[in-house]
């Protein structure tokens, strides 16, 4: 059976603790330093899911693959540093598994939203816009699931060139814009919603997250997804593979 090594005991730590345990999936070790980090000893089925902070994340990653330990990020923030972390990935030949979220209804939502998009950039009627919702303690906005929706139609909507997310003041959106808000209450874990809109119909299609249990849930799938594999893989691709894994 696979064993899972959380690295960071934050929320989301925290979480994917109490889900492995509620499934009878073995935690080999709970890491919430560098110096812990560099100190552990690990076993050969053992799965590294890492939910830490964007300055840490790289060293993270190149330790675990130094210790030739698979590994699972829900860590964002680093994406500028990706090509160099497919080099040390590919030099050290072990799997990595990475996402800016780990819900596999998100994941979903975003092959969706691809699979729209590309019609859409056929169809001129259609403007877009996008929102996203979340609880009052978040600490950035718009949230990297936000960015990541709008990269999406910016890559298929060929009309729609920049992506803007702040308010605007004393002037009308350009055409070429694509405006993605957010709004930030309560307790709500998140909710993100994308607008199609002419002057006959909308289309509207949105995921609501209950609870933080979906993404500790599609991280430890995607570990499981991982054993015996090698090289880079990015989660939203092997969405159905992975969505369709047991614990």
């Amino acid at each position: 059976m696979t064993k899972i090594a959380i690295i960071g005991y934050g929320k989301m730590g925290r979480t994917i603790e109490q889900i492995a345990l509620q499934n009878s999936i073995k935690i080999s070790h709970i890491i919430d330093s560098y110096k812990d980090l560099e100190d552990a000893v690990f076993q050969g089925d053992e799965i590294a899911i890492e939910f830490t902070q964007p300055e840490h994340c790289i060293n993270n990653i190149k330790l675990l693959s130094e210790k030739k330990i698979n590994t699972v990020c829900g860590t964002t923030g680093w994406y500028d540093k990706l090509e160099h972390l497919k080099k040390i990935i590919a030099n050290s030949r072990i799997a990595f598994l990475y996402a800016s979220n780990f819900s596999i209804g998100v994941n979903i939502f975003w092959n969706t939203i691809e699979n729209i998009s590309k019609t859409m950039n056929k169809i001129e009627d259609y403007d877009v816009m996008g929102h996203e919702l979340h609880h009052k303690h978040k600490k950035d906005s718009p949230s990297g699931t936000a960015i990541h929706t709008g990269e999406i139609l910016l890559k298929n909507i060929v009309r729609k060139k920049k992506l803007l997310t702040e308010t605007l003041a004393n002037r009308e959106i350009l055409p070429e814009e694509l405006h993605f808000t957010s709004t930030r209450i309560g307790s709500t874990i998140g909710k993100h919603t994308v607008v199609f809109d002419s002057i006959y119909d909308t289309i509207e299609i949105s995921h609501n997250s209950k609870s933080r249990e979906c993404y500790a849930i599609g991280a430890i799938k995607a570990a499981k997804w991982l054993v015996n594999k090698s090289g880079f893989f990015n989660f939203q691709k092997y969405t159905g593979e992975i969505g369709n894994v047991q614990f």
